[in-house]
Formats: C-alpha cells, sequence, structure tokens
C-alpha cells in the first residue's frame, strides 16, 4: 500500500454564537459554530473490490470486520459485504433482498458508536429493526439475529441509544416529531419548528442518525441544512449547531420541494463515545457526484463543541470511524469507488483525554 499524508493546521478564534435563526426544533435556536482548528488530510491508504464499488453505507463491527452495505442485484442478492480490518480480505455477505425469513425490504445501518458486537438494522417497510450477529450470518448464509425490536408507527428514522432506550423521527397526524421511548413508553418529545413542520416537508427532514451508546446521546446531521443537532435522550435536553455562516433558517426552498439545484450539506455520519464525525458538501444535488470538489469531515464532541474540520480531497460518501486505531474509513465516491482511508490518530485528542 502507498501511504501518503499531508496535514496543515489553520487556528481560527473559537465561535459559537446564537445566529438569531431558529433551528430544526422548536424553541432551540441554532448556534454558529466554527472549527477549533482545520486540518488537511491525504489517503493513509485505500482499497477497491468489485464487491463494493456500488457501496453506498459502511460500518466496523467488533474488533476487526467492516461491513459495506451494497444494492442487490442480479448477480448478487446480498445486501451487506464483510472484510477483515486486518488483511482486507473479502469475508462473505450476508442479508438477502425480500420478504422471508431472514431477508429485508430496505436495510439501513443504525450508525452506533464503534465497538459494538454486532450490526443493527432497522426496516421501515417491515417495521422492524434487528441486531445481526454478522460471522454467524457469514457462516449460515442465513441472518443470525440476536434480538428483533418493533419499530414505532409512523417511523421516518430510528435508532437505538442507552439501555432500553430508543430515538426516533416520527410523522404523526401531519406533524413531524422527534421521540424517545423506553420500556415503559414516551421518555421526551422534542417537536420541530413550524417551518418544517407538515407533510409535505419530510423530505426537507432527511438526516443522519449516530448514536453515542452508554452516553445516552444522539446526534441528527440534516442533509439539506448545514445543521447538527445534539439530542441527550436521557436528561430531554438539545443543542443545534449551525456551521455555514448564512444560514438563514429551515424554512424549504423552492415551495417545499427538492429538486437538483437544492443543496445537499451531509453526506454520512459515524460516531464513537467522545466524538461525532459527519461528512460535509454543501454541493446542489445535481453537482454532488463531480469530481474533484473535495469534501471535509466535520468533527464534533458530544456536548456540540466544533473540535475539528478535516479537509480531503477526495469525494467521500458515508463514514466509519475505528476509536482503537484512529482510522476513518470513507466510501470513495470518485474515480474507482471503494474505500479511502485517513489516519485521525495525530489530529484528534485521544478518547478519554478531553475528560
Amino acid at each position: 500500500m502507498t501511504v501518503l499524508r499531508r496535514i496543515s493546521f489553520w487556528f481560527p478564534l473559537l465561535l459559537a454564537v446564537s445566529c438569531g435563526r431558529s433551528g430544526l426544533v422548536d424553541n432551540v435556536p441554532a448556534e454558529y459554530v466554527v472549527p477549533e482548528k482545520t486540518v488537511s488530510l491525504d489517503p493513509e491508504f485505500r482499497f477497491a473490490a468489485a464487491e463494493v464499488l456500488r457501496c453506498c453505507g459502511i460500518q466496523l463491527v467488533g474488533d476487526s470486520l467492516l461491513v459495506l452495505q451494497d444494492r442487490p442485484s442480479e448477480d448478487s442478492p446480498w445486501y451487506f459485504k464483510a472484510y477483515s480490518t486486518v488483511s482486507f480480505d473479502y469475508i462473505g455477505s450476508f442479508v438477502r433482498y425480500g420478504r422471508g425469513p431472514g431477508e429485508m425490504l430496505s436495510p439501513h445501518i443504525a450508525k452506533i458508536s464503534s465497538g459494538g458486537s454486532c450490526l443493527v438494522l432497522n426496516d421501515n417497510p417491515l417495521g422492524k429493526a434487528y441486531m445481526v450477529d454478522v460471522p454467524g450470518s457469514i457462516a449460515s448464509k442465513k441472518m443470525s439475529v440476536m434480538r428483533t425490536m418493533a419499530l414505532p408507527a409512523g417511523v421516518v428514522d430510528w435508532i437505538p441509544s442507552s439501555g432500553p432506550v430508543q430515538f426516533a423521527l416520527l410523522s404523526e397526524n401531519g406533524k413531524t416529531v422527534f421521540r424517545t421511548f423506553g420500556d415503559d413508553g414516551v421518555l421526551n418529545t422534542f417537536r420541530t419548528d413550524d417551518s418544517v413542520d407538515g407533510e409535505r416537508y419530510v423530505t426537507w427532514m432527511s438526516s443522519f442518525l449516530a448514536s453515542g451508546g452508554n452516553n445516552g446521546k444522539v446526534a441528527v446531521a440534516m442533509i439539506f441544512f448545514p445543521l447538527v443537532n445534539i439530542f441527550d435522550t436521557v436528561g430531554g435536553h438539545v443543542r443545534t449547531i449551525v456551521t455555514d455562516r448564512n444560514f438563514r433558517g429551515c424554512s424549504p426552498e423552492n415551495g417545499g420541494l427538492v429538486d437538483m439545484n437544492s443543496v445537499q450539506y451531509h453526506e454520512g455520519i459515524s460516531a464513537s463515545s467522545e466524538y461525532v464525525f459527519a461528512t460535509y458538501k454543501e454541493l446542489p444535488l445535481g453537482r454532488l457526484n463531480d469530481a474533484g470538489e473535495g469534501s471535509s469531515i466535520h468533527v464534533f464532541d458530544w456536548d456540540g463543541n466544533f473540535i475539528c474540520e478535516v479537509r480531503v480531497a477526495e469525494n467521500i460518501g458515508d463514514i466509519a470511524y475505528d476509536s482503537r486505531s484512529g482510522r476513518m474509513y470513507c466510501i470513495d465516491k470518485s474515480g474507482e469507488g471503494g474505500v479511502v482511508c485517513y489516519d485521525l490518530g495525530g489530529v484528534l485528542p485521544s478518547e478519554g483525554s478531553r475528560r
């Protein structure tokens, strides 16, 4: 493998002020923030294989498995491919398309803090979520399910938080709300601002969710707004931060219709116990896959502080962070595709050092 590394630093004045604009959640203002530092990185290495050229999702499982989400085809009916993070050899495939036992219609990876021993998948059309044993599924050629969970009615997006707590974006009676659930029912409800409320704005509510696991927090990075929302699912608090100085509120453009001129800000998310990572683009949908545009990875802590902006020349999509090695695995949407890896070990404070 060819190893390249280029790092440069800028230290702008740290800023976090209310921008006087409404955020996503009702009565929660958006705070404009800038990074504590900005870093430019070259890839540590990359790998591409025929099985992953069309991949659209990525997650680390256990100590040494990298799982990539593919699109089933006539050549391969499988949704997921697994690789070793040690040798990068292909391990196997699992989860078929369908409605039968061990099959899924539209699986979505729940981006839980790295280090989990299973892959958590939710399938909104089926109304279920599954904790999947990846090695067992590969060995048996069937989806080996460790636990099945029922999704709440009207679910738009969902992710587990700490213990029995679940977090969901719901569409209810023409309104959109965020809710947390425990064993005894609803814990907290967060209503959205009037500017984005209503069924016709559901597309504008599209987002990427990540869970901090035992810290009880969930990050929601909006696709069509430069907003990241940090929800405390236990305490019932939320902080909304905005990274674009020109943000003027959450009112959807073009009469609420998304078109190729609509700007996409975030394209992937990952989390560790201390950090939230979001792929940042700020490009119209029609130019999202253009070569040469580059990307950034925004890094926040779970209090919503903007720790670092990592700038890369590659056009990256979804991401998965390994807190043990400090490596960030990213779907490469340019050139030959596959996966590109960046070493963040020398960029971020080590896990636990900020406590």
